[in-house]
C-alpha cells in the first residue's frame, strides 16, 4: 500500500491492492485510528499500481498540449501532486501526467495556498466533503460551495458583491 491522499489532519488514504489495503487498516487501527474505512473506488489512484495507464494518460496530454489546450491562466492554479502553484503552461503536461501515480498533497496545498495570501476556497459540484477538509485545516478561511448552475452564478455574484 501507499498514502494516496493526504487529506487532513486525522485523515489520510492510503490504496493498494485489496489485500495490503486490508492489512493496513487492521494495523492502523491497532495504532488507535478512530475508524479505518474501505472507500469504494475503481482503482489505486494515486500510487505506482496505476502506472500500467500511464502510456495511454500521456498520449491524451501529448495530444492536448499539441492541439494548444494549454495557455495562460486567468487565475492561479495550484497542483495538488506537489503541493505548488504553477503559473506556466509549459509545467502542466507533467503535473497532470504525475498526477495518476503521485499522492494527492491536499493538506499540503491548502497550507501553500493560505500562505500565500488564499482566503476563500470554493468547491463545486456535488457534496461538500473538500470544503469540509480546509474546515479542519485552515480554520479561519472563508469556504462556499456550489453543486447546480444556479448556485454557481449566485455564488459568484456573492463573491464579487
Amino acid at each position: 500500500v501507499w498514502v494516496a491522499n493526504d487529506n487532513a489532519p486525522g485523515q489520510v488514504v492510503v490504496a493498494g491492492t485489496p489485500a495490503g489495503v486490508e492489512a493496513a487498516a487492521a494495523a492502523a487501527k491497532e495504532l488507535g485510528a478512530r475508524r479505518p474505512m474501505p472507500l469504494k473506488v475503481a482503482g489505486a489512484f494515486h500510487t505506482p499500481l496505476m502506472q500500467p495507464a500511464q502510456a495511454a494518460l500521456d498520449a491524451a496530454l501529448d495530444a492536448a498540449a499539441s492541439a494548444g489546450a494549454f495557455s495562460e491562466p486567468q487565475l492561479q492554479p495550484w497542483a495538488n501532486c506537489d503541493a505548488g502553484r504553477h503559473d506556466r503552461p509549459a509545467e502542466w503536461r507533467e503535473l497532470l501526467s504525475s498526477q495518476l501515480c503521485s499522492p494527492v498533497r491536499w493538506r499540503e496545498q491548502i497550507l501553500a495556498m493560505t500562505g500565500d495570501g488564499v482566503d476563500t476556497f470554493v468547491e463545486v459540484g456535488p457534496g461538500n466533503v473538500l470544503s469540509g477538509t480546509v474546515k479542519r485545516i485552515a480554520p479561519d478561511a472563508r469556504r462556499a460551495a456550489a453543486a447546480t448552475p444556479d448556485e454557481v452564478e449566485g455564488l459568484r455574484a456573492q463573491l464579487r458583491g
